[in-house]
């Protein structure tokens, strides 16, 4: 599996396809939890769905360019994302086989394992810290998000 780039504004961060796919199935399970979710928010949990469940390689996005359009927007990304990240680290320290995403994020021919969560919480907080501003890396500057405490297999 490949690695894509997640960019809001110029600015982002490298990750494996992976673990973006998870983060934004993580995100379209926060959206399905609210009780009257915007229209925009409905749009945009169909992209990430897609996203997150067709097992691309080398092109897996957010795009946030397109969605967080406003300071409103942003909020409610920011919000999404700090109650997706919550749930994440409740459910940890593995996401198991009995998560229904874990079977669903690389495409129907993926094979699951167990994962440990960190890999999957770094990309939340770049995630955070993309749309409040606070990553300062481009496409050519950044490197691949893993947590160096997790082996990378």
């Amino acid at each position: 599996m490949g690695t894509s780039f997640t960019r809001y504004r110029g600015k982002g961060f490298w990750a494996r396809d992976g673990q973006i796919a998870v983060w934004l199935y993580l995100l379209v399970e926060e959206i399905d939890r609210l009780e009257n979710a915007a229209e925009w928010l409905r749009r945009l949990r169909e992209d990430w769905l897609f996203q997150a469940t067709i097992g691309a390689s080398g092109c897996v996005g957010a795009g946030l360019d397109e969605w967080a359009t406003s300071a409103e927007r942003v909020q409610a990304l920011v919000e999404l994302s700090a109650k997706a990240l919550e749930r994440l680290r409740e459910r940890g320290p593995r996401l198991t086989l009995e998560a229904p995403y874990s079977c669903g994020t690389g495409g129907p021919d993926t094979l699951c394992v167990d994962r440990d969560i960190r890999i999957f919480s770094c990309v939340g907080e770049a995630f955070i810290d993309l749309l409040q501003g606070r990553v300062t890396t481009d496409a050519r500057t950044a490197p691949c998000l893993w947590p160096p405490e997790v082996p990378y297999v």
